[in-house]
Formats: C-alpha cells, structure tokens, sequence
C-alpha cells in the first residue's frame, strides 16, 4: 500500500501531470464560478428553475444544434417549457439567460419600465447587426434614433408598400398553379419580402443586384445565433465577411445619391435629405448602414412567416376565403 501512494506520489510531481491537474482545477473553479445566478444572492428574487449545462460551454451546444435542425430554436424552448415549465433558465453564449413568456412581460422590458434590465444581445447578434443598430444602441441614444427612422412606417409609405406587396404576391400565386410539385410558400414568401423591405429602404430592383444582396444578407442571419469564432469556414466569419460586403454594398448606393447619379422617393433617400436637419436629428452613416441591414434583417422574416400561416389557414378554411373574396 505505502508503495502504491509512493508511485501515486511520483506521478503527481511530474510536469505533465501537474500540467493536467491544474487544467481540472481550474475548469472545476470555472463551473463554479460561472453557474452562480445572480438572483441566487438575493432571497428576495427565487431562482427560476432550469439548467447551466455543462461547465463553461452551458447549454449553448444543444441550442444552436436546435437552430439547425428542422424544428429551429422553438424545439430548445419547447423541451424546457415541459421540463421546467413556463419560465426557466438556461447558460448559452457565457451567459445566464431567463425565458419569459408573454405578450405583458415583453412590453415591460422593451418599453424599459424594469428598471434593472440592462439590453444586450448574445456577440455573435450584436456584432452582425452593429453597434449602432436599433437593436444594440444604448437606452439614451434608442429614443432619438427610432424616431429618426419612424419615417419607414408613415402611412405613405405603408400605403405604397403594401400595393406592390399585393401585385407580387398575386403574381406569385398564378405561378403556383403552373407547379407540378409541392412547393414550399415559405421560399416564397421570403422572396416577396425580401424584394419588397429592399424595395421600401433603397430602391433596389433588378434580379442580379437582389441576388447578391439576398446572399449576403443571409449568409449575416446564418450568423446571428453561432459561435461568435472568427475562423475561416465557419459560420461566424463568413456572416462577418457578409457583413462587410453589405455595408460596401450600402456606402455605393449612398454614394450615388450624394453624386446626384441616383434619385429615389425612398427611405434611404428621406435619411440623406435629413442632412440639413439640425445636428441631434441627424443620422451618420455609420447608423444609417448598420440599421439597413436591422430593418432588411428585421422586416423580412416575420412578415414572411405571418404570410406563410396566413396561406395555411385560408387552405384550411375555404369559407373564410370565399367571405374575403366577396369583400
């Protein structure tokens, strides 16, 4: 026995080992460290029940297998809504996240009525939207910018864009009925409203130009939700490099129109036109590109969804279709 603990002994002094042991000890204090909740310091706030995963990387490897499978994020969300109930935690990103349901919660901390919720997004988000997007901006600066850019949602606007969303998705469907094989209406619809954001910010028209648009733009949405590691190959860096052809796509259209080579009744042209405005009630390029890219990322995929189920539930009930017909 006292030659096996002398062995044991010598093993343990050599460098490899020491090497080894220190690596353990210094992932075991990680764990520790990084599972501490803040809410768990104080016992006044209960701590929502939930998991942190496994030291370090969280949870963060099931949630972003979720969000390439089939089923997306909402399977994550949904596994833990039936472990856990409505409101859990989790660790992704390095960082302790709550999952808070409901329409009444969500206008609480986006109004910034909670007065201990602090906005930040996830690195791999923030860093494809930039730091001057609607989405990453600091509480101060929020207010004025989305004023700045209201003029995208005047009635006007609204108007004229839901004309040709009419006329697109129209032309849309008499070409469905040309199809011999189950189509997916989300492609679709992704397409109309791809072509119509591109249509209401910039005037971008032409199947080559929204093709090279539409490429960058999703290989920078494929990046929201990855590792945020710069390596090439990997889903991260090519959204970063995605992005920076977007924005040298933005600084040449801004470019024409201060050239006076392009004029379009726009958005993009209302934002340049502000440039007499006063200094505070302007928008630098800088913001005016990252929130481009916000209101393209942000104005196509929900509303392609919402076309998408309303598609479904019209099939579904052919008395609700013939009443919208009659109207």
């Amino acid at each position: 026995m006292a030659g096996e603990l002398l062995c044991l002994l010598h093993m343990l002094s050599q460098p490899y080992y020491c090497i080894i042991g220190g690596i353990l000890l210094a992932l075991l204090v990680a764990y520790f460290v990084f599972s501490i909740n803040p809410l768990r310091c104080n016992p006044r706030h209960p701590e929502p029940p939930g998991s942190n995963g496994w030291p370090l990387i969280g949870e963060t490897l099931a949630f972003i297998a979720a969000n390439k499978s089939s089923k997306g994020v909402y399977e994550f969300v949904r596994q833990r809504h039936q472990r856990f109930g409505e409101v859990f935690k989790t660790r992704i990103f390095g960082k302790t996240h709550v999952f808070i349901p409901g329409t009444e919660v969500a206008k609480v901390v986006f109004r910034g009525e909670f007065s201990q919720f602090s906005k930040s997004y996830i690195k791999s988000m923030h860093d494809a939207v930039g730091d001057q997007s609607l989405l990453c901006v600091k509480q101060q600066s929020h207010g004025n910018l989305r004023h700045l850019l209201s003029d995208l949602f005047s009635t006007d606007a609204l108007a004229k864009s839901l004309e040709r969303m009419d006329k697109l998705f129209l032309l849309t469907i008499r070409q469905w009925k040309h199809e011999k094989t189950p189509i997916r209406v989300i492609d679709y619809t992704l397409d109309i409203t791809f072509a119509i954001i591109c249509d209401m910010l910039m005037s971008v028209e032409g199947d080559e130009r929204l093709h090279h648009l539409r490429k960058n733009v999703d290989c920078v949405s494929d990046a929201m939700l990855s590792l945020p590691i710069k390596f090439p190959g990997s889903r991260y860096y090519r959204g970063m490099k995605a992005r920076e052809r977007v924005m040298q796509f933005f600084d040449e259209a801004i470019s024409r129109r201060r050239n006076r080579e392009e004029w379009h009744d726009d958005f993009l042209q209302s934002m340049l036109r502000d440039r007499d405005c006063p200094e505070n009630e302007r928008v630098t390029d800088i913001q005016l590109k990252d929130n481009l890219l916000t209101l393209i990322l942000a104005g196509q995929t929900t509303t392609a969804a919402a076309m998408m189920w309303a598609v479904k539930y019209l099939d579904e009930n052919p008395d609700v279709q013939e009443k919208l017909r009659v109207s």
